[in-house]
């Protein structure tokens, strides 16, 4: 979560300061990755847009050949739900993250992400945008 929710923005540190009050609610496998509902306290700050979600992340793990990523909901101005899944492999019994990497753009301007240290920021605005005018087209 640390890593999901790195960055300057206020949307980030907002969602930072709801961490620190979430409880996780449920926690489903799916065979390939894994869901958490949280719940969030009632008088924790919420952020707006209400609805987007944050994708730019991926993973390595132990003993499992191809990587994942993860996708974190944010629903009604608060954390929803995190999903972790493999991209080809079943999920491991014993879960050991070699790597944590951003999803990058490989060149400006296209669809294809490869991984990076670093995150662009604006991928992350763009998922953010994104959301907020599917909303107001709605």
């Amino acid at each position: 979560m640390e890593f999901l929710l790195a960055g300057d923005l206020p949307i980030l540190r907002l969602l930072r300061d709801q961490y620190a009050h979430v409880s996780v609610e449920n926690r489903e496998y799916s065979g390939v990755g894994v869901f958490s509902d949280f719940t969030v306290r009632a008088d924790a700050p919420r952020v707006t847009p209400p609805n987007f979600t944050i994708s730019d992340i991926s993973y390595e793990l132990a003993n499992v050949q191809n990587g994942g990523s993860a996708v974190l909901f944010i629903r009604g101005g608060a954390l929803s739900m995190l999903e972790l899944y493999n991209w080809t492999d079943d999920w491991p019994a014993d879960l050991d993250i070699t790597a944590l990497t951003y999803l990058v753009p490989k060149k400006p301007g296209t669809k294809e992400f490869v991984p990076s240290a670093t995150r662009d920021i604006n991928v992350l605005l763009a998922e953010i945008d994104d959301a907020s005018s599917r909303a107001a087209s709605a």
